[in-house]
């Protein structure tokens, strides 16, 4: 029996072979046409990783696609706000 495409499963955020676990807060619940796609570009590589195949491949080159840790995006969100954006 065929599944359907979009059925839906379990995407690890941090990857187990990256050391992430299957707690709540790093699962997200995505199709697996989805699924598959994410790792069909990104493997199980790492969020800087993907951030560079992003920057090289996808995105307009006039903009930058950054990765920032939670703990200094206060800060940087403080930054981006005094600029007026």
């Amino acid at each position: 029996m065929k599944r359907k495409e979009n059925y839906p499963t379990k995407h690890h955020r941090k990857c187990r072979s990256n050391g992430g676990n299957s707690e709540a807060r790093n699962i997200s619940i995505v199709s697996n046409k989805q699924h598959e796609a994410w790792h069909t570009l990104f493997e199980n590589k790492d969020p800087y990783e993907i951030v560079a195949i992003i920057n090289r491949v996808w995105i307009d080159p006039d903009l930058e696609f950054v990765c920032i840790p939670r703990h200094n995006y206060s800060l940087l969100k403080t930054i981006y706000n005094e600029k007026g954006r």
